[in-house]
């Protein structure tokens, strides 16, 4: 039968559930079911097991369980039942161009330029981070976007005759895109005059150029904009920098400010703010609630892969951030099981990186057979195009795994390769992983320098993440049954710019 794939998991009220990865449920455990599960998991028959949890517990109990469980594996194939096991299907050209026609193709990225007016301490363009591409003077000229737009487009036509309600996105990225707000601007008319489909536009800046003619120009297309500020000016100001280490804090809030003040109800606008272990968070919350600033999009940790960067941090930094940290979470749960409000900058610390548990996969909902396991897109739903026209999988991959041009198009032997690449190196040992459903592994995640690895120690130290997660979420539903009904619209800038 193999592993039952069960998460066991308690709340703050010391209440025990069990997570069935198959069926994406969770079930209330009296004792009997996770002991079973234990039992189970550990090489005993059901036989085996119900007769000894019957010298334990009540037999009438311990043999509603077990019905219970038999009637379970039978009807949806839970607790590890092998019959639902996703197999992974050879990534044949001919399946990654179905994947296409059906419509998963959703946005596509133009990296207007590698060049930025920034000197950011963790930023992944960098020699901070191994394996990625470093800034750069490259630009894009405006006939390297028009064909990929019109490639894009002509996608998108096919694409409306069977989907015709399809709506589509681009991205405008950088470095720092303002830096060529010419070409934006012509971009974005392109766009505008020949879009056969309803394009979202997102623009990801830092703000320090932002004047008054592009604010205007922004509410006047309708770009969604998001703007890095990472809160406080000694949070912010400790690592995004101007060239020569000097602060961009006090310009980028007025800028902010500014957009406020002139379009006081444009709700394209957000931020994106970035913290690390030497981050006061208790002073970034406090920071947004006292400013009135655009509501923030999202909120990342800077990344630990492929980079050294934590090693600066000592373990006082390490302890003082988590006990920050673990406070706010408790004023978080708080808030949510009493329909409490709460600051934008709480809400986003907690609401976002628990709702891939919240929202997790249920039973018969579809992954791709071509890649089963973890969370990763199949290569080309996002096109994301190089200054040059060649095409990457998305913005935050290396150079080493192109797949394809803005002349020939998708590359299906490269993406074909890559996905081939991707299984056997990441994902192999998937298939009997209680956390397979919620991993956030993806291509960009896991590249090297032409292949793909998981770091040291990430599988383990993130099923113990999932655990506490569902910890956290079950421990609000307890109390708050609707607490998560609104968990999307919530969410739904942050979605709309994380992919």
């Amino acid at each position: 039968m193999g592993k039952t794939l069960t998460v066991a998991f308690q709340t703050l009220e010391k209440n025990q559930y069990l997570y069935d990865v198959n069926t994406g449920t969770v079930i209330s455990d009296n004792g009997i079911l996770g002991g079973a599960m234990r039992l189970l998991d550990s090489g005993a028959s059901e036989d085996e097991a119900e007769e000894a949890l019957c010298k334990e517990y009540p037999s009438h109990l311990v043999h509603g369980v077990f019905r219970f469980i038999r009637r379970w594996r039978a009807n949806y194939s839970g607790f590890g039942n092998s019959s639902t096991e996703n197999k992974i299907t050879e990534p044949k050209k001919e399946l990654i161009q179905d994947e296409y026609d059906n419509g998963m193709t959703y946005l596509m990225v133009l990296n207007v330029t590698e060049n930025c007016n920034f000197r950011c301490k963790y930023c992944y363009l960098t020699e901070e981070y191994d394996f990625t591409r470093n800034r750069t003077s490259n630009r894009m000229s405006f006939e390297t976007a028009k064909k990929a737009m019109d490639q894009y487009f002509d996608y998108l036509r096919k694409l409306r005759k069977k989907i015709p309600n399809k709506k589509a996105g681009i991205t405008i990225y950088g470095g720092e895109p303002l830096l060529e707000i010419d070409l934006v601007r012509k971009i974005v008319a392109y766009c505008r005059e020949n879009e056969p489909v309803p394009i979202i536009l997102n623009m990801t800046s830092n703000g320090y150029l932002l004047t008054d003619e592009i604010m205007d120009f922004v509410v006047e297309n309708e770009i969604h904009l998001a703007v890095s500020l990472d809160g406080s000016m000694k949070n912010h100001d400790r690592n995004r920098v101007l060239t020569g280490e000097q602060g961009s804090h006090e310009r980028v809030v007025k800028n902010l400010m500014r957009f406020q003040e002139k379009y006081p109800d444009y709700g394209n606008i957000g931020i994106i703010s970035v913290y690390d272990t030497k981050t006061d968070l208790v002073e970034n919350e406090r920071f947004f609630m006292e400013n009135k600033l655009p509501r923030i999009f999202f909120i990342n940790e800077v990344s630990a892969t492929n980079t050294n960067y934590y090693d600066r941090f000592t373990k006082d930094d390490v302890r003082n951030f988590h006990e920050v940290h673990d406070k706010l979470m408790r004023k978080y749960i708080k808030a949510k099981q009493n329909n409490e409000e709460m600051s934008d900058y709480l809400q986003m610390l907690f609401e976002a990186p628990i709702s891939l548990t919240v929202m997790r996969l249920r039973h018969l909902d579809a992954k791709s057979a071509l890649l089963p396991y973890t969370n990763t897109c199949i290569p080309g739903m996002k096109l994301s195009i190089r200054t040059d026209g060649k095409i990457d999988i998305c913005e935050r991959i290396n150079s080493t795994f192109p797949i394809g041009d803005i002349e020939n198009g998708l590359n299906l032997d490269a993406i074909s390769g890559i996905i081939k690449q991707y299984n056997e190196s990441v994902t192999k040992e998937c298939a009997e992983c209680d956390s397979k459903n919620n991993c956030p592994l993806c291509f960009a995640y896991t590249n090297g320098n032409g292949d793909f690895h998981i770091r040291e120690g990430f599988c383990e130290n993130w099923r113990k993440l999932q655990r506490e997660k569902f910890a956290v979420v079950y421990s609000i539903l307890e109390k708050n049954p609707t607490a998560f009904d609104n968990l999307h619209n919530n969410l739904s800038s942050s979605f709309l710019f994380r992919v």
